[in-house]
């Protein structure tokens, strides 16, 4: 808690001490350390990430803008490296960024992560002023003559000065719903020098913020609105929309999405994920006044990133203890020791009580399988439970262990509690048609013990499943 608050002191102290930063981008969510320092590291792999927007090509050359990220995770701690350009008008003004990111993750319980955030770094501002021409460098014979002076005093084409950042990110990992909030306060700077002037100018001041929500509502398809909104001292801009993935396999998905621009532009989005590659496109169509002066033409945007992804560690085995009771110890997390002892009389913790376990011997197995992270049982699979209760008429002596399992989607510990509600469910169904309660033992393996590996969407279908086994003498 002290740390906490001690970040907590940092985040809010550091934006007087000075920081500096510009950033418009339509694909805010593929260039997301660019946009807050808290999102270095966020994915615990290294990223690279790049992102290249064209806008308003018809007025003076328009707005060219590129970004260049890198990011890991190393421990608790999140590094990342940015370059950025901003390009504008015949002059090139042009505005160069190179920063440094360094982030903190805080981990409130198993759901919920805090994230802080800090930037430093350069800016450099440029301008080509040999492509200016002034009204005094005209003559009548020749017209435009670049040898004659203009008579300005310019105070130099390159400015630099430095600049940082600060930011946090909040995020809910239960799986139904991922909401994340993520905010940032930059240009607190006062540059030292101007192009134009000798005195300095103050950085005008800018906040940017964001909420997405990630939710997965079936096998296929996964639904993500968000909202954008950035202020600098007069002007603010408001993004507002939602993206769709369609999951073609477990590491291959389509993306597509539509938004707007607050009285500015229609958004559009398509990007495909392959494996640890993804590519985005997006196209704003303008509908502000300066659809006659850009002949319609708007803004497109270009993004990659690629994630380069350590050696998958081998999950430690279950271990099952049969003496007097069933002891299932589950892996809580694949990088940690740490296990979860679990143990079920009825659904309710404690010791199974199956003495002498070697002495039943297993006569059938039954499956009943579930929808994407639901526990309820479905109608067609309905009748492989009857058909155990005609089953259970032939064999009086008996009991029934009902495993619960899951898919590998969504944290382990959420798993654990979805493999007890569907194994509940079923033993519901069960004692609701007659078969004796003290006839029954639960317990869950969530993820930890699959029937085919997760590697396809088909595949993980077999693992959202109830084994029931019939054990009689």
């Amino acid at each position: 808690m002290k740390s906490v608050c001690l970040v907590l002191a940092l985040f809010f102290l550091l934006p007087i001490l000075g920081i500096s930063q510009q950033r418009n981008l339509t694909q805010f969510y593929n260039s997301s350390i660019f946009n807050n320092p808290a999102e270095s590291g966020a994915i615990h792999y290294a990223r690279f990430s790049t992102n290249y927007r064209k806008q308003w090509p018809t007025i003076a050359t328009g707005y060219q803008t590129s970004v260049f990220a890198l990011d890991a995770q190393v421990k608790k701690f999140g590094y990342g490296v940015v370059f950025a350009t901003n390009e504008a008008g015949p002059s090139s003004l042009k505005t160069s960024n190179f920063l440094f990111n360094l982030s903190h993750q805080f981990k409130l319980n198993e759901f919920n992560t805090l994230r802080f955030g800090y930037q430093i770094g350069l800016n450099q501002y440029s301008l080509n002023t040999s492509n200016y021409k002034f009204e005094s460098q005209y003559d009548l014979e020749n017209g435009f003559n670049p040898s004659i002076s203009n008579g300005e005093n310019f105070n130099g084409s390159s400015v630099i000065d430095v600049t940082g950042g600060v930011g946090f990110t909040w995020q809910n990992n239960r799986y139904q719903w991922k909401p994340k909030v993520s905010m940032g306060l930059y240009n607190f700077v006062h540059s030292k020098k101007s192009i134009f002037l000798n005195t300095g100018s103050n950085s005008m001041k800018l906040f940017s913020g964001s909420v997405m929500v990630e939710k997965k509502i079936s096998d296929r398809y996964t639904f993500i609105p968000y909202l954008f909104y950035s202020y600098q001292q007069n002007a603010s801009n408001l993004l507002i929309g939602s993206n769709f993935k369609y999951h073609l396999d477990t590491n291959k998905q389509l993306q597509f999405g539509l938004g707007f621009r607050n009285k500015d532009a229609l958004l559009s989005y398509v990007g495909i994920e392959f494996h640890n590659v993804l590519v985005g496109f997006s196209y704003d169509i303008n509908t502000s006044k300066l659809v006659k002066g850009t002949s319609s033409i708007g803004a497109y945007e270009l993004s990659a990133i690629f994630t380069i992804q350590p050696p998958k560690k081998k999950q430690a085995p279950i271990t099952i203890h049969r003496v007097d009771t069933i002891r299932i110890e589950v892996p809580v997390d694949k990088d940690k020791s740490d296990t979860l002892i679990i143990y079920r009389e009825n659904g309710v913790d404690g010791p199974i009580d199956i003495s002498t376990i070697d002495n039943y011997w297993k006569y059938n197995h039954y499956y009943v399988y579930f929808n994407f992270d639901e526990s309820k049982v479905l109608p067609k699979y309905e009748f492989i439970l009857d058909g155990l209760i005609e089953d259970l008429k032939k064999f009086p002596d008996h009991k029934l262990l009902i495993h619960g399992h899951t898919d590998s989607d969504g944290e382990s510990i959420y798993n654990i509690y979805l493999g007890e509600a569907r194994a509940k469910e079923v033993m519901k169904y069960l004692v609701d048609r007659g078969v004796s309660h003290s006839k029954i033992r639960t317990f869950t393996y969530g993820q930890t013990n699959p029937a085919e590996p997760n590697t396809t969407i088909d595949k993980k279908a077999k693992n959202r499943r109830v084994e029931i086994i019939l054990l009689t003498k």
